[in-house]
């Protein structure tokens, strides 16, 4: 683009009126040029009693440079803006689409549910997990954070302490959690009623 507008000014600066050095030309072609266009006469010879003349002449300025100028700072301007708009498309069909910049997606954890009390190793299954780090069985207004999360693309795996308080933290086949991870500056993602705390007297207890 910088070389076009250099091309450009310097054709605009040599496309002005030039003066045009004809030499040696008869009386009747200096008859023929018109008076407005000529710009100094000199007499240069004189042959078998015909005298020649040096004459200085102003031209029509010509329009073609600058029109091609012009033609190739049109195009390389649209090339630019061409080539501009499928960079900065593809970024924003690569953010749409692409792991790192998407919402992240919940497909499964292990376990599905654990015993009061216990720290277990939890993991998260899904897609858009790259910048995953925070993860958390949420009821209502009550959370329950994981620590020590770790993730790639499509696993996250951390550290689940369930608290012992019951009152505090019900548990119970009748008392599902959801699982929620947040990615940072892009969104969260909720598996709802996914989690179970169970307590001594549950049968559906599992270490």
């Amino acid at each position: 683009m910088t070389s076009s507008i250099l091309l450009y000014e310097e054709v605009e600066k040599h496309s002005g009126p030039a003066v045009y050095n004809c030499t040696n030309i008869t009386q009747d072609q200096l008859d023929l040029i018109p008076e407005d266009e000529i710009v100094y006469i000199q007499r240069s010879l004189v042959l078998s009693n015909t005298t020649l003349f040096n004459v200085g002449r102003t031209m029509e300025k010509s329009r073609a440079g600058e029109d091609i100028a012009k033609q190739i700072i049109t195009t390389v301007s649209t090339l630019v803006v061409a080539v501009a708009g499928f960079y900065f498309g593809s970024k924003a069909a690569g953010g749409a689409g692409g792991n790192v910049s998407a919402v992240p997606v919940i497909r499964s954890i292990n376990p599905t549910q654990a015993k009061r009390g216990k720290e277990i190793d939890f993991n998260v299954t899904g897609l858009n997990f790259e910048l995953v780090r925070e993860v958390k069985l949420i009821s209502d207004s009550i959370e329950i954070p994981c620590k020590d999360v770790t993730s790639n693309s499509t696993l996250v795996v951390c550290k689940l302490k369930i608290p012992d308080d019951k009152v505090g933290y019900p548990g119970g086949a009748s008392k599902k959690w959801s699982v929620m991870v947040k990615s940072s500056d892009i969104g969260d993602s909720i598996l709802v009623n996914a989690f179970t705390i169970t307590d001594d007297t549950d049968e559906t207890d599992t270490d």
